[in-house]
């Protein structure tokens, strides 16, 4: 596989563009990832939050939204690791179940590459040494419903990370690291007894920050699109209170053939929004890219909508917008991506956003 850094956007400090104001591509290469890149960054430091995102699309109909985390957000609580999972239509039925675990009770097992929540009961984790294997686990019961997944993944295409990954928000570290943006997977997944064989196809990211950063950030947004191996598209964007070109975190990446290429672009424009549980969502708006046609974003039908908090207590919650400095709340569903010489490509849209 190919890869290629095509006027890059999110560099890190002190990095300069070698193009500056040419309109060429740039040939510095962007580094694949290792193994051990998966690790937590944060975890012996204080006032971090990190995320390992899944997104699991699933040739059922059915959808899953993995995502992993360790935070501090001390002193007003204890360090914890945790897991939200969101599973969408199985037989037309959504579930959601968030756990969490002192974060001492953490595992990261450099045999077979083991990030373990649970060691005790061996039931929440995933391993494998990223591209050549990977694989997630879930066996846990909240409210009733107990959750059993356990899904293998093949045919991953190399993660990315450019320069070292780490960059910076109103001068405070954030760092971004795409592990998986394309893989097959295929297992089993439900509820209590109702648990289905699947396949389909997988994505996963990385993101991490120190001294709550979170109060820095407006919103966040993902697009997925996959065809096969060869034919991918990735975007995914941080977007600062600031609102500051320099400080805006983004990336597309586009697999064609088996060459993988990177674009820069600024701040959206040309946005549309909708109204969703009296909350503005974007619902159309594009990303200009030097040397390249904009893109455009389309959002088409929602999946759901709902708070990164609903499963808290109000003490917890109302602690959690305090340090975050709002409410996080995520909205999911399915739309398309454009460009000038294509057709539209129909893809998962993930937006969230700090109010």
């Amino acid at each position: 596989m190919t890869l290629l850094l095509s006027s890059f956007l999110f560099l890190p400090a002190g990095f300069q563009d070698p193009a500056q104001n040419e309109c060429r591509d740039s040939e510095e290469s962007i580094t694949f990832t290792k193994p051990d890149d998966i690790w937590s960054k944060t975890k012996d430091g204080s006032s971090f939050s990190e995320f390992w995102n899944y997104q699991i699309y699933l040739d059922n109909g059915m959808s899953l939204y993995m995502i992993f985390s360790v935070s501090d957000i001390s002193p007003f609580s204890s360090a914890v690791s945790g897991l939200r999972i969101s599973m969408y239509d199985l037989d037309g039925e959504n579930f959601e179940i968030s756990r969490e675990y002192p974060l001492e009770n953490l595992t990261q097992e450099q045999d077979g590459h083991k990030f373990n929540l649970n060691p005790r009961q061996d039931n929440i984790w995933f391993r494998g040494a990223l591209p050549d294997h990977h694989e997630i686990y879930v066996n846990t019961a909240k409210d009733g419903n107990r959750f059993d997944i356990h899904l293998t993944f093949d045919n991953i295409s190399p993660g990315v990370i450019a320069g070292d990954g780490k960059y910076t928000i109103n001068g405070k570290e954030v760092g971004v690291i795409t592990h998986i943006p394309f893989a097959t997977v295929s297992g089993h997944a439900g509820i209590n007894d109702n648990i289905k064989e699947v396949s389909g196809t997988a994505y996963m990211d990385h993101t991490f920050h120190f001294e709550n950063t979170g109060r820095s950030l407006h919103s966040g947004y993902r697009f997925v699109h996959h065809n096969s191996p060869g034919e991918w598209e990735v975007t995914y964007f941080i977007q600062p209170k600031s609102m500051n070109e320099q400080d805006f975190i983004g990336y597309h990446l586009s697999n064609s053939g088996g060459t993988v290429t990177a674009t820069r672009f600024g701040v959206p424009f040309g946005i549309k929004s909708f109204i969703s549980d009296q909350r503005v969502f974007p619902s159309d708006f594009s990303l200009q890219r030097e040397c390249h046609p904009p893109l455009r974003y389309q959002f088409r039908k929602e999946i759901d909508r709902r708070s990164v908090f609903a499963d808290l207590n109000w003490v917890a919650r109302n602690l959690a917008r305090r340090v975050l400095g709002g409410e996080i709340y995520d909205h999911r569903g399915t739309g398309y991506i454009i460009t000038d010489e294509n057709e539209p490509k129909p893809g998962y849209v993930n937006y969230f956003i700090a109010r």
